[in-house]
């Protein structure tokens, strides 16, 4: 009866012969699972599991074209292994501009930011190695630290002095009504406009910033819509208001 232990659980000799069997032998998932009385899916995700990670390893160029040598390397630490040797080297003039146009266009993903620059340089780089470049390479002398995504809100938190502003609002609309009981109306209105058209976005968005920084600070940018309405509403503690004709 197969062991009902997960691709996970697995040692390195079970893994290794799972690889060999499938890629030299090319037995079936159901013969391997049955040599090595395991189940047939564990064996599966071995397999897929080294074969993506050797073709990660290789290049995006390499295709299917592994050797059972890089499969197998795979088993090992990744701090083991040898790997391809980097195409942006960290501290390198190539690893400072990429970083440079990241932060000159935090608004979009790392990889999207760094298009026009990759292009400049001739150089054609996956999404994730951007990515490294942005997070680990920190020899920089003009940005030493980590880039990464972070939330900004699209309205930024009060200061302590807009905080104040709007305790002494209430306190003076509390003591105005006790003043003047029902004899006022209050008018208030929501500054929120509903946009129609462009690309606004609602509630949080990330963009690339310097770890450390606060991403409330850099000035938010959105297409302007085709079409905004503003609703204003008038409240009366006076049950006797007459409501507006007119607005």
């Amino acid at each position: 009866m197969p062991r009902t232990e997960g691709s996970t659980d697995l040692n390195i000799q079970t893994r290794a012969a799972i690889i060999t069997c499938r890629h030299l032998a090319g037995m079936e998932w159901p013969q391997i699972a049955g040599k090595l009385q395991i189940s047939p899916a564990a064996a599966h995700r071995v397999y897929h599991k080294a074969l993506a990670e050797a073709l990660a390893e290789a290049g995006a160029d390499a295709g299917e074209n592994v050797n059972i040598s890089s499969l197998l390397s795979t088993l090992q630490p990744s701090s083991f292994r040898k790997g391809p040797h980097p195409k942006v080297n960290n501290g390198s003039s190539e690893s400072r501009q990429i970083r440079q146009a990241i932060l000159d266009n935090p608004n979009p993903p790392f990889h999207i930011a760094a298009g026009p620059k990759l292009n400049e340089l001739g150089l054609q780089i996956s999404p994730l190695t951007v990515r490294r470049v942005a997070r680990e390479h920190t020899n920089d002398p003009v940005h030493p630290k980590p880039i990464k995504r972070l939330i900004r809100l699209k309205k930024p938190k009060l200061s302590i002095e807009h905080k104040q502003q709007r305790i002494q609002y209430s306190e003076w609309l509390n003591s105005t009504f006790k003043r003047l009981e029902n004899r006022v109306i209050f008018v208030c209105y929501d500054e929120t406009y509903k946009s129609f058209g462009g690309a606004v976005y609602r509630g949080k968005k990330r963009v690339s910033i310097e770890q450390g920084s606060d991403p409330n600070e850099l000035p938010f940018h959105e297409e302007d819509p085709k079409f905004q309405l503003m609703i204003c509403a008038a409240t009366s503690t006076y049950i006797h208001a007459k409501r507006p004709i007119k607005i």
